[in-house]
């Protein structure tokens, strides 16, 4: 999974217990270390969470996981996926990809 680091992309988790209610999920969300912020109209109650990524700020930005929590985000409601979301920086018109 490839974005730009300016955030925006959106990203779509399917699932099982997801949550029952959007409250649960509304700040668990990150990619790669960057909140990543659910849209309440396009959740789908225990099973599909769509989030829109903020911007990474850092220059550089590493690859890493989609992490989520649900609930109060102890260790039995966290998980994180074990493909990476991967940054796209723009430089001069050449694209380069963080790894």
């Amino acid at each position: 999974m490839t974005g730009p680091k300016e955030g925006g992309t959106k990203v779509t988790i399917h699932g099982n217990n997801l949550g029952l209610r959007f409250q649960e999920i509304a700040y668990g969300v990150r990619v790669a270390g960057v909140k990543c912020s659910p849209i309440s109209s396009e959740y789908v109650s225990a099973e599909r969470i769509v989030c829109e990524i903020d911007d990474a700020f850092s220059s550089h930005p590493s690859p890493g996981p989609v992490e989520l929590c649900v609930g109060d985000c102890s260790p039995n409601y966290r998980t994180k996926s074990q493909q990476l979301y991967t940054f796209v920086v723009s430089t001069d018109s050449v694209l380069v990809l963080c790894v």
